[in-house]
């Protein structure tokens, strides 16, 4: 024990003796003795239930509460301060409420002295921090009351020394904080204070001159609305505009030229509410124990967290770490344990001497931190406010025009003015804040091909053009700010919020233009920043404008610029610094093994083919490689290059991985150069280089498999069998064995699930082999994240066509899915369950294909599939749709033998009423339009008793309620799609006359959709609801027109102007299609232009049975249970799984035979009840066709097969 420790235990000891009968010259000396110790240190002997135990003392046991000895009354309150502020203590909370009801008592003889006022204050701070959640309702009552002998009284004040208010404010801050325990105040104490703060910072000036003084105050005040944000996550939200108002206002406090452009509360704009800023599945809490790859860029080291540091809020995205990384740590937190220095008041700053410029250095810090936590306490409100009511501000601090913003208060004029870097990065932090989330709000954005300022003047403006110039302004103040930015931190937020920017901004609306330069930016500091973080930063934003849905064409001639770059940066000198592809400025780092060699790539862009110096970049960095001129020759060699930063090389191997998921031709004369890279980096010995090479390894093989789908070419299916020929034999099989990285070797199983149905075949028998016992093996891993990808590998090698008519292999994955259906962890359940639907794909195929496949299987695992299948209904969403599909395939395999078993036909039926649950419950909208298309599946089966009363009528019941009852036009148009499935009348049953009537009724409100989004489907409805009609309409039979006639009653015109739609369309499919089959030899001559690029993220996947009947069907939305990875299932069989489509030529004829039944039918049936129509009297009146021989056949049944 030190040897304060010492001398404070023996004071401790005195401190206990002294009673209420001890003088006070005896509490003087003991209050003096313990004020001598330096608490600027730690002192061991103090912990909290000791510091309590002796200011309690004091308080209860002595004659302090009855003194009016105003020195010793401070020195007591000044004893608080240092037991507690000083050595960072929370008291526990049966001492403050002890302590709290002293000060009360002595609140009125304090009052009329500053001093003692003071001093009490500074104790009620000291003993109430982090403590407000503990104090006892009567103590809070005093403290928050509105009488005169309150701590807001003492706020609301103007009379008071404007530092005892400060002090007071600095009261209701503490007790706001999250206690040691995360209990928080109440919240109705919360908004009490809430109000306060924003009360008394609306009333101060930011005119200058400025005063120290009232600079404290005012951060204070933003302290504190810093704390309750920290805390709360919805008080603020009924007082957004006053908080946002008082924000805008000090957030550029102390900035030159500003006029105070915000005394009026600021008021949002009306947002159309046209899509959620929050969609998607809810999600799920069943996931996997298993540590996440951590990110891979390197935090900065903090100061180490105390106890009674307020907490920080935590979020995913490093714009969260770097505005709380921007915190004040420097001048701001002093003592032990870094308990917030403002607890202390002190008379002077001992930092700054009395000069004038002393003076005015250490107002302008003052300022500075002013604007920092304003800006701090502004990206909390925009991080814990909804979306859609924060971007009703949107224009108050992102203006549209450059004119707007003169003299005006915004976020562009605090990260372009202001001098503190930290303050830049704040308030770029800000941006990036309010960008983050917004791209359905930014999808409203229009530009027109006439200047944007040409609408600034106009008195009418619209909103689309509107955003797209506030949209253009921001990409032009952050382009023109990154010219000049000189600090590191500022420069990399700054990269940062251009990211966030152009992941959210619709280029495809704007004129173009602006990613050339957002590109431009980023590629100068990557080749030129000597910074980590900035480079590592500039890739970021490389890889954001390859990932966004912008014109392919722009971003095309973006990668495969051949010219050097010449990006101009303002500077002192006013030089110009040339972009030059060299290495030399490269940061030290990690030196390599030197046991591996250069990797071999092109020849740098323009030479041939579609070069790409940002490939040719990241390749470079990724494999540690620097290219040098060579001596003699205008060619470049390769060398090793020493140390090049881990986070670097990572997010190299990112924008690669981007790069080769959006620009195939782009990627295609990279293909071997990228294969070396992965080679190399599974190599590598930090793990998180080859776990991102896995990744890159993965989405090459889905590009490869998407070239050879869309382009199909010898040479590329050559390339694509090199390719893995090379990693299966070389490092992949050793990285799939590691088990010390359960990641990779999930990431391993994904790549495994791209060979592709052409290429392997092609591979060598044992590598077949080690790609099928591989995933089988690791079906039984302990790891959720290796089960997972597995068992979905498996599920795409069973629809491959070397595999699927292989029993013993598909009854063994049947077995290992149905065992995985019951797995702990939802990940792998659903990757199961997409697997059993690709499997029950595959037997569908193969009974198309081969009809006594249904022999072979065995009996006894379809009835585990029907069992398991119907045990899954009641697990998470993922799963449940999946097994919508499964039960339409099964019920499709099925034939009549089967039906000879008991329990099989029980299942069946069974099968069959929960599909129509399904379709007609209240259940998520994707069950439902997947269970639509399970029965349209189910109605395809010829060998069942389709038309039975018990096999079919609840199905069609459902459909028809879906079809005219449902708010979600996708499920109305599957179900409609799912009627027009029989092609015998008598599959119908006694239920055509009520299908007719329900798919009449569904034209009533098919214009009429329950919300915007719901429009862009309303044609497809309609368009779906004719071709059903018009089916089912040359199936009529003559005792079908009295029902009919009455169905059709009062509403044949309305139904004749559909139809006449239809029609229409269909004249024009038919005409496109007459064009496109004469001028197709020409088009399979055109090559790819790199203008005509495919859009970036836009490959989904397509297992076999996705198509069905011509619309996309039950399978797995994979972005929830793969990350968005694409496996693209090729196979030339489609035909048996497709319905066969008629032709718009047969479709016409049958329209103009739709179209004479119901003018027959509604003009000469007059009587309801008259069944004397004839088929000649069709052929009589007919007026649209002109074959008499087609109409009479309306009314004949004929059974097409």
């Amino acid at each position: 024990m030190d040897e304060q420790s010492d001398v404070f235990s023996q004071l401790f000891v005195r401190c206990l003796e002294s009673d209420s009968g001890s003088s006070e010259v005896d509490l003087e000396i003991i209050l003096d003795d313990l004020l001598k110790l330096n608490y600027t240190k730690r002192i061991f002997a103090i912990t909290r239930t000791i510091a309590g135990e002796v200011l309690c003392h004091f308080a209860i046991n002595t004659k302090l509460t009855s003194t009016k000895n105003e020195f010793l009354l401070n020195k007591y309150f000044q004893l608080i301060v240092q037991l507690t502020s000083s050595q960072g203590i929370v008291l526990e909370p049966h001492s403050v409420n002890k302590l709290l009801a002293m000060l009360h008592g002595l609140w009125s003889s304090c009052m009329n002295n500053p001093v003692s006022l003071q001093s009490m204050l500074d104790a009620f701070a000291a003993a109430t921090y982090q403590n407000g959640p503990h104090i006892s309702p009567e103590n809070m009552s005093h403290l928050l009351q509105p009488s005169d002998q309150s701590v807001p009284s003492i706020i609301k004040t103007k009379s008071v020394d404007l530092d005892i208010r400060r002090t007071a404010v600095q009261c209701l801050a503490g007790i706001c904080l999250l206690s040691e325990s995360n209990e928080t105040l109440s919240d109705e104490n919360l908004e009490i204070c809430l109000k306060l703060f924003i009360f008394i910072l609306q009333d101060l000036s930011v005119a200058p001159p400025y005063d120290v003084i009232m600079c404290r105050m005012i951060f204070s005040l933003s302290k504190g609305l810093h704390n309750i944000l920290s805390t709360s996550s919805s008080i603020h939200m009924s007082h957004i505009g006053p908080l946002l108002t008082v924000l805008k206002k000090f957030m550029v406090y102390g900035l030159p030229g500003l006029s105070d452009s915000t005394s009026d509360e600021l008021q949002p704009i009306p947002i159309p509410e046209l899509y959620s800023s929050k969609q998607g599945d809810e999600k799920q809490q069943d996931t996997p124990q298993s540590t996440p790859a951590k990110s891979h860029v390197k935090k900065k080291k903090r100061k180490p967290k105390s106890k009674s540091k307020p907490r920080e809020v935590a979020s995913s995205t490093d714009v969260v770490q770097g505005i709380e990384q921007l915190s004040f740590d420097q001048g701001q937190m002093s003592g032990v344990r870094g308990r917030p220095s403002w607890i202390r008041v002190t008379s002077s700053e001992s930092e700054y001497s009395d000069t004038e410029g002393a003076q005015r250095a250490k107002l302008r810090s003052f300022l500075s931190k002013i604007r920092q936590m304003c800006l701090s306490v502004l990206y909390l409100t925009i991080k814990k406010t909804d979306k859609h009511t924060m971007l009703g501000y949107w224009s108050s601090f992102l203006p549209e025009y450059s004119s707007v913003m003169q003299n005006a208060s915004s976020l562009f004029t605090s990260f372009r003015q202001d001098s503190a870097p930290k303050c830049r990065a704040a308030a770029l932090g800000v941006v990036g804040a309010m960008l983050e989330g917004s791209r359905w709000y930014l999808s409203f954005a229009a530009e027109e091909t006439g200047s944007p300022s040409q609408h600034a003047t106009s008195s009418f403006v619209p909103f689309s053009v509107s955003l797209a110039a506030s949209i253009r302004e921001i990409h032009k103040q952050l382009l023109s700010t990154s010219s000049r930015e000189q600090s590191s931190m500022a420069l990399t937020q700054l990269l940062k919020t251009l990211s966030t920017l152009v992941s959210n901004t619709p280029y495809r609306k704007m004129k173009p233009g602006l990613l050339v330069k957002v590109s431009s930016q980023a590629r100068y500091f990557l080749t030129t920043s000597r910074d980590l973080n900035v480079k590592v930063a500039s890739l970021v934003l490389l890889g954001a404008v390859t990932s966004t849905s912008a014109p392919m064409g722009e971003v095309a001639s973006i990668l495969t610029d051949s010219t050097p770059l010449y990006a101009t940066r303002q500077s002192n000198s006013g030089n110009h610094t040339p972009i030059l592809p060299t290495s030399g400025n490269h940061t030290p780092v990690l030196s390599t093994s030197g046991n591996h060699t250069p990797v071999e790539h092109r020849e740098m862009s323009g030479n041939s083919g579609f070069g790409s110096w940002l490939i040719d970049q990241c390749v470079m960095i990724a494999t540690q490689t620097r290219r040098v001129p060579a001596q003699g020759s205008s060619q470049y060699t390769e060398v090793d290059q020493s140390e090049v930063p881990l986070p670097l090389r990572v997010e190299a191997l990112q924008t690669l991985t981007k790069i080769t998921k959006g620009y195939l031709p782009v990627v295609k004369d990279y293909i071997n150069t990228i294969g070396n890279v992965v080679c190399q980096c599974l190599e590598d010995s930090t793990s998180q280089v080859r776990v991102n090479a896995g990744k890159l390894l993965e989405e090459l093989g889905s590009s490869l498999l998407q070239m050879m789908k869309s382009s199909p070419s010898k040479a590329i299916e050559d390339e694509s069998l090199n390719l893995w020929i090379k990693v299966l034999q070389g490092p992949l099989q050793a990285v799939m064995q590691d088990r010390s990285s359960p990641v990779l070797q999930g990431k391993g199983c994904d790549s495994l699930s791209n060979i592709g149905p052409l290429v392997f075949p092609r591979l060598p028998k044992n590598l077949q082999i080690f790609c099928l016992t591989l995933p089988l093996g690791f079906t039984s891993d302990e790891n959720a994240l290796v089960r997972a990808p597995a068992v979905r590998a498996l599920g795409v090698y069973v629809m491959f066509s070397t595999l699927r008519e292989d029993v013993a292999f598909l009854e063994d994955v049947t077995n290992v899915v149905l065992r995985l259906l019951e797995d702990p962890f939802l990940i792998v359940r659903a990757n199961a369950a997409w697997s059993l639907g690709n499997l029950t794909d595959t037997l569908v195929i193969n009974k198309e294909m081969h009809g006594g496949f249904t022999d072979e299987f065995q009996c006894s695992l379809l009835i585990r599939m029907f069992e398991k299948a119907i045990q899954a209904i009641n697990d998470k969403v993922k799963v449940v749709f999946n097994m919508m599909r499964v039960l339409g395939n099964l019920l499709r395999f099925s034939d009549t033998n089967y039906l000879q078993d008991h329990k099989f036909e029980e299942l069946m039926l069974q099968s069959t009423h929960i599909l129509a649950d399904m379709v007609a419950g209240d259940v998520m909208v994707k069950v439902r339009w997947n269970a639509c298309t399970a029965c349209s599946n189910f109605l395809r089966n010829k060998e069942l008793l389709l038309g039975d009363t018990k096999w079919t009528d609840h199905i069609y019941q459902a459909l028809c309620n879906s079809v005219t009852s449902c708010k979600n036009f996708k499920v109305r148009i599957k179900a409609a799609l799912a009627l027009s499935t029989p092609i015998k009348r008598d599959q119908f049953g006694s239920m055509f006359s009520e299908i007719y009537r329900s798919l009449i009724h569904g034209f009533e409100d098919s214009d009429m959709a329950a919300n915007f989004t719901e429009y862009k489907f309303r044609d497809t409805l309609q368009e779906q609801l004719c071709t059903t009609l018009v089916h089912l309409t040359t199936m009529i039979r003559p005792e079908d027109v009295p029902t009919i006639c009455r169905n059709l009653s009062g509403i044949t015109e309305n139904i004749n102007h559909y139809l006449t739609i239809y029609r229409d369309k269909l004249m024009l499919k038919l005409e496109n299609d007459l064009i496109s089959s004469s001028v197709s030899g020409d088009q399979s001559s055109m090559t790819a232009d790199p203008s005509d690029l495919p859009a970036a993220n836009n490959y989904t996947e397509q297992p076999a049975m996705e198509k069905i009947n011509g619309h996309t069907s039950m399978t797995c939305d994979q972005s929830s249970v793969t990350n968005g990875q694409a496996v693209v299932v090729s196979d030339p069989v489609e035909e048996y799984i497709v319905a066969k489509q008629l032709s718009p030529k047969q479709k016409l004829e049958n329209l103009q035979l739709a179209c004479d039944l119901i003018s027959i039918v509604t003009n000469s049936a007059h009587d309801p009840n008259d069944n004397s129509i004839q088929p000649s009297d069709i052929s009589v009146n007919n007026k649209i066709s002109h074959d008499p021989n087609l109409l009479c056949n309306l009314f004949k049944f004929t059974e097409n097969e």
